[in-house]
């Protein structure tokens, strides 16, 4: 019985840990503070929005993915430093899909974006 127990704790163990290394984060509204490969790819299942006088750092390796035509916001400060190895992402959810596109109203003077790939975004108005 003991062997048993041992063989389906190692059988549980095996199959949660790979699961939390590919945890997506949904985001929608307001956002701030700090997106990290951890929390990595975020899925926006609505439009979100970096309000005046908050800031988002996103770290580099980071992916964002638009379910559906919503679009990115900003009025804060928002920081996406990704390096050439290690790129930001910003996309549909779908391949070959579009979404709302990233607008910059009155943004924190601040704001800076380098080495991001943003593909698939829109917008009018």
């Amino acid at each position: 019985m003991k062997r048993f127990s041992e063989s389906l704790f190692t059988l549980i163990i095996i199959t949660i840990i790979p699961l939390s290394l590919y945890a997506d984060t949904e985001v929608s509204s307001d956002v701030s503070g700090e997106w990290t490969t951890d929390g990595s790819p975020y899925i926006a299942t609505d439009q979100i929005v970096v309000p005046n006088g908050e800031s988002l750092n996103i770290e580099a390796g980071v992916q964002v993915h638009f379910e559906d035509d919503y679009q990115f916001i900003i009025y804060g400060q928002l920081t996406a430093e990704g390096s050439e190895e290690d790129s930001i992402f910003f996309r549909s959810s779908e391949d070959d899909g579009i979404w709302g596109g990233l607008r910059f109203l009155n943004a924190d003077r601040n704001t800076r974006l380098n080495c991001c790939v943003v593909t698939g975004g829109h917008n009018s108005g």
